[in-house]
């Protein structure tokens, strides 16, 4: 096992034409909502067609991705970091989930969340984090926002391996 803690980032930002339905109050939709639960199942059922263990949900990490995205709404930004300089690592932090491995996937303004997926899965660095076998758990959140003047859907999904 190796002792230093293995990080993975990647970001996929992606501009599809089409209008969105969506209120305009930011909104968190948690691991109950079918979205969230139906892209965790796909995420499972691509590890599982490779030979991968599927991912076990994580409360944590789910908090750690509903923290994620509050803060891209609040704060009108789509990135890995934020711009006042905070890393996805504070939330991990924050939402008490201590890691040797962790790595997060980002999306936005998605016409269809069933395209998230397909779109990781051709991203290498998304993909990376999807098929990689240190990850045991995960967390997703997704949450309505203003971003570049247009309502969209933020996403988050977290991967981890707490410490022994």
């Amino acid at each position: 096992m190796l002792s230093t803690k293995k990080l993975f980032l990647s970001v996929l930002v992606l501009s599809l034409v089409g209008s969105f339905s969506l209120s305009s109050t930011a909104r968190a939709i948690n691991y109950s909502s079918g979205m969230v639960e139906e892209m965790i199942l796909a995420t499972n059922t691509e590890r599982i067609a490779l030979g991968l263990k599927p991912l076990k949900v994580n409360l944590a990490l789910n908090r750690v991705a509903e923290l994620k995205v509050q803060d891209m709404v609040k704060n009108g930004y789509f990135a890995h970091v934020s711009p006042t300089g905070v890393s996805p690592w504070h939330w991990f932090v924050v939402a008490g989930y201590d890691y040797r491995y962790a790595g997060e996937n980002l999306a936005v303004n998605f016409k269809n969340y069933q395209n998230i997926l397909p779109s990781w899965m051709k991203s290498p660095s998304h993909k990376a984090n999807i098929i990689d076998p240190h990850y045991t758990e995960i967390g997703m959140a997704t949450m309505e926002g203003v971003y570049n003047g247009k309502t969209v859907v933020f996403v988050a999904q977290e991967f981890g391996k707490p410490q022994p």
